[in-house]
């Protein structure tokens, strides 16, 4: 079922306000409008004239667009943890959104390291069959072991 004009508009205006933690007195505060009317356009009843949708945009900061139009990447499209790390993320500051970055750039470089880790069991298997097959070939090479390795393990 597709959204109409008055629903997207609510979708959007309710998600820009979530996005940057904006409440309905605060936007009616900071815009002059009244609470009733707004809340006609978050409830999707009314539909904003375009001077209004001008305004509105002009305070998040965005295209007249981004209001009036479905978004392409909803939040139904993401996890609910992604969903969060975003909207935390778009209220930081730009330095500490690069930090966020240079964090998940750490995690995804250490998630891929361990992937391409051979797990010490694995590594007695194959050496067992190996040797059990290739009888007097010894062969030495350089293996990533990932986790606890002492004597007697």
């Amino acid at each position: 079922m597709s959204l109409g004009n008055k629903e997207v508009m609510a979708q959007n205006i309710k998600y820009y306000m979530k996005k940057y933690n904006i409440d309905r007195n605060k936007l009616c505060f900071d815009l002059n409008l009244k609470y009733m009317t707004v809340s006609d356009w978050i409830n999707a009843k009314t539909y904003p004239r375009i001077d209004k949708i001008e305004t509105l945009a002009n305070y998040f900061k965005i295209s007249k667009s981004d209001l009036v139009e479905k978004r392409k990447n909803d939040e139904a499209a993401f996890s609910k943890t992604l969903q969060s790390i975003i909207d935390t993320s778009t209220q930081l500051h730009e330095d500490r959104q690069q930090v966020v970055l240079d964090t998940a750039k750490k995690q995804l470089k250490e998630q891929n390291r361990k992937s391409n880790i051979t797990n010490i069991n694995e590594i007695k298997e194959r050496s067992t069959s190996y040797v059990s097959n290739n009888t007097n070939i010894t062969e030495y090479g350089d293996i990533d072991l990932y986790g606890g390795i002492s004597a007697g393990t």
